[in-house]
């Protein structure tokens, strides 16, 4: 269902061929000519790359604002994937709609996570009945993590009052 996504680029620069390997729950690896290289950083994945000169640099690989993975080097950005489509961004929003109406701000904070999970599985699995089954999911797992936190939150607020 939900296999390992493999995206093969070069970089001007870089030496050899790069490929990035990225699952749903797992951190993503990068692989430099057959050798998997170590992120540093935690939010910010950072690896020490080969140039064509035999030094090292960082190279940077983050998500923008439309959940697109971008691989920075130096000063030149690279995506490594296309935009969504706008039918998979209504798709993967609407866990966020639901929450915040039903949950105000809290649920629109918990809604924010569905979202990113929403948008990760449908780069994974591009199938349309997926897509719409996965959303379905994450928005009724969002009710449960709301109806279970949110009378702790209130209790808490309560007695802080």
């Amino acid at each position: 269902m939900l296999k390992a996504k493999e995206i093969n680029f070069t970089i001007e620069g870089a030496k050899g061929e790069l490929k990035l390997i990225y699952q749903l729950f797992k951190r993503p690896r990068l692989i430099q000519d057959n050798e998997v290289i170590k992120p540093k950083g935690f939010f910010r994945k950072k690896y020490q790359i080969v140039t064509d000169k035999g030094n090292t640099e960082e190279l940077e690989i983050r998500k923008n604002f439309q959940f697109v993975r971008i691989a920075k080097l130096n000063t030149t950005e690279h995506k490594l994937e296309e935009n969504l489509s706008n039918l998979e961004y209504f798709i993967g929003l609407i866990p966020l709609f639901i929450s915040a109406l039903i949950g105000g701000l809290f649920g629109a904070f918990i809604g924010l996570f569905a979202v990113a999970l929403n948008y990760t599985c449908m780069r994974l699995d591009k199938r349309i009945f997926m897509q719409i089954l996965v959303s379905f999911i994450t928005t009724m797992l969002c009710y449960l993590v709301y109806y279970k936190i949110a009378p702790c939150m209130a209790l808490i607020i309560k007695n802080l009052c």
